[in-house]
């Protein structure tokens, strides 16, 4: 017997960006760190995957008068992974 919960794909991330924008300033870096998460359901008799996942960071500084700005993203996806336009053989 498949167990659901068996057949779920698990992901994770950081990432940290150092921005290319030059600013009047030229002192303060613009930073972008951050956390990912999501997971990959499969569909029933299939090899398509529905996929969820989240985005939590953080852009900025305060200093030098800057704006800081935290952020969340969500999103929604299909995996399709099946075998189309394949002709198929009796025997």
């Amino acid at each position: 017997m498949f167990n659901y919960w068996q057949g779920v794909s698990y992901r994770g991330g950081l990432h940290y960006n150092q921005n290319y924008f030059m600013l009047s300033t030229g002192e303060t870096a613009i930073n972008d760190f951050g956390i990912s998460f999501g997971l990959g359901l499969p569909m029933k008799r299939s090899r398509t995957s529905f996929n969820l996942s989240m985005e939590l960071g953080q852009r900025g500084s305060l200093e030098n008068n800057l704006i800081k700005e935290n952020y969340a993203i969500i999103g929604i996806s299909f995996n399709l992974a099946e075998t189309w336009f394949v002709k198929r053989r009796i025997d």
